[in-house]
């Protein structure tokens, strides 16, 4: 049953730029025209940044769905993640209870204009 709730909350949630990969297996954008986008870009910079990002703050501008504000704040970094278009929040928040960072101080979320934390 969560599956399910997952997979349809993914298809009322599209368009999905962020292929985001959920501890149930499901995909958000499995069929990306830029292939596993934007874990394979992160592949290639993952290895230039510290594991350990305790004591670090991050701005994600322009954040999407999230996926690099994620990936710092499982380096520990605390980070705000900032994009104008609301539909990206929606999903950024969605993400953030699926991987469990909803109501994190590590996570924010900003439409640019006034702060919302993902709680």
């Amino acid at each position: 049953m969560q599956e399910q709730t997952t997979i349809s909350a993914i298809e009322e949630l599209k368009p999905w730029f962020h292929n985001l990969h959920l501890s149930n297996g499901a995909q958000t954008a499995p069929d990306h025209p830029l292939g596993d986008f934007p874990a394979s870009k992160w592949r290639q910079l993952a290895s230039h940044l510290p594991e350990n990002l305790t004591g670090w703050s991050a701005v994600d501008i322009g954040c999407n769905a999230g996926f690099y504000s994620f990936e710092l704040v499982r380096r520990r970094a605390m980070v705000t993640a900032i994009n104008v278009d609301g539909h990206y929040l929606q999903q950024a928040r969605w993400a953030a209870r699926e991987f469990g960072l909803e109501g994190t101080d590590q996570l924010q979320t900003d439409a640019g204009l006034g702060i919302g934390a993902c709680q």
